[in-house]
């Protein structure tokens, strides 16, 4: 299997469209259109995404290790088949709609300025994470472990507190109605 070290890919450098299998390690990768392609089985190691387009792409085995994502398109990404998320993943500034979490480990990860609407954090880990300024307009939180995370500055968060782990995780006073809303309780 291919090693590449130190190195930064973008647009050109790809084969037929695709990354090369391999691991890529303290790599950048910039302004990619890997939406829709097969990424499985590649292993990330300190890496960077900036400005690429991952919506839809297959990652299935793919590891992804103290790596993080700025700028990118991430529509509709089955991030739970992947083989290993660490807890040094960072997103900023990304598109995440339609992404689904579920099952996953990703304790302190950080989400600053990302849409993640209608994505899915159905029974995952996410202790300690931070949603700060996301838009989570209807995701989904069911039987997912959200102790000590920061969703004060988070906007349209709406979860069961009793179907959720939610100890000592911090929200702002407007999310208050999207907390009770199964009460069917008029907040003015």
């Amino acid at each position: 299997m291919d090693y590449f070290t130190d190195r930064e890919f973008q647009d050109r450098d790809l084969i037929s469209g695709k990354l090369i299998r391999g691991t890529y390690d303290n790599c950048v990768f910039r302004d990619l259109d890997v939406s829709g392609s097969f990424l499985d089985g590649i292993t990330f190691m300190d890496c960077a995404f900036v400005g690429c387009n991952l919506s839809n792409a297959r990652v299935g085995g793919s590891q992804f290790s103290d790596t993080r994502f700025e700028e990118c398109k991430m529509l509709g990404l089955r991030i739970e088949n992947l083989g290993l998320m660490s807890n040094n993943l960072k997103f900023s500034n990304c598109q995440m709609d339609f992404c689904s979490f579920s099952h996953l480990n990703l304790k302190g990860v950080q989400f600053h300025n990302c849409s993640l609407k209608e994505s899915d954090f159905t029974e995952s880990d996410l202790e300690g994470a931070e949603f700060k300024t996301c838009d989570l307009h209807r995701a989904q939180f069911y039987r997912t472990n959200l102790q000590g995370a920061d969703f004060s500055s988070a906007l349209g968060i709406q979860l069961d507190p009793e179907e959720n782990s939610i100890r000592k995780a911090r929200f702002s006073l407007e999310a208050l109605p999207g907390l009770l809303v199964k009460y069917g309780i008029k907040i003015e």
